[in-house]
């Protein structure tokens, strides 16, 4: 099965907050891992909006995942992230509006496997969601505001820095949960 860590950053023209059905898709960036040890198979793949368009980068994302097509491939690609209901709504819905191409929800939300972490974050919380972002578990140095930031001013540079950075802390925290996650079943 080929697990593939996804992230999106989008632009939410001067918006307070994100809306995933009025964002628009700034960077698609996916990277495959192995399976059993959560290490990542190549680099990082960043399609940016600023180098072509929204529209060809979302157009180039749904030929990789198999999500374009009909049959559509379910296991061609399998999301692994934190916030990934977001990330989908936001490519189901541009999708529809650049591409024509009409995701069912059912194949996005019922059918395509997932693995989110926002809910071991809260379970590792004590079961709070206050608390429980991505960034206070993380060696992040900066947050999802300064990615909107550096949107805003175009800043591409720190975009991709950002960018490269949260990925980093993304397979660090996602490999200590994958060893530290069965030494829990004997005891359960």
């Amino acid at each position: 099965m080929p697990n593939y860590y996804l992230d999106i950053e989008t632009n939410t023209e001067g918006r307070n907050g994100v809306d995933p059905l009025k964002d628009k898709i700034v960077t698609i960036q996916y990277r495959p891992f192995y399976d059993d040890s959560g290490k990542p198979k190549e680099p990082l793949t960043i399609l940016k909006s600023w180098d072509s368009s929204e529209k060809d980068i979302l157009d180039k994302f749904l030929e990789i995942t198999g999500w374009k097509e009909k049959p559509r491939r379910i296991w061609n690609f399998i999301p692994t992230g934190v916030n990934l209901e977001y990330d989908l709504i936001v490519i189901k819905n541009r999708s529809k509006e650049l591409l024509n191409v009409k995701i069912p929800y059912k194949f996005l939300f019922h059918e395509v496997p997932r693995m989110e972490l926002k809910t071991i974050l809260v379970m590792a919380n004590r079961g709070n969601f206050k608390g429980s972002s991505f960034d206070r578990f993380s060696k992040k140095m900066t947050d999802g505001l300064s990615a909107r930031n550096y949107i805003k001013g175009e800043d591409w540079d720190n975009l991709l820095k950002y960018i490269n950075q949260e990925a980093d802390a993304f397979f660090e925290i996602y490999q200590k949960l994958l060893k530290g996650i069965p030494k829990l079943l004997p005891k359960l």
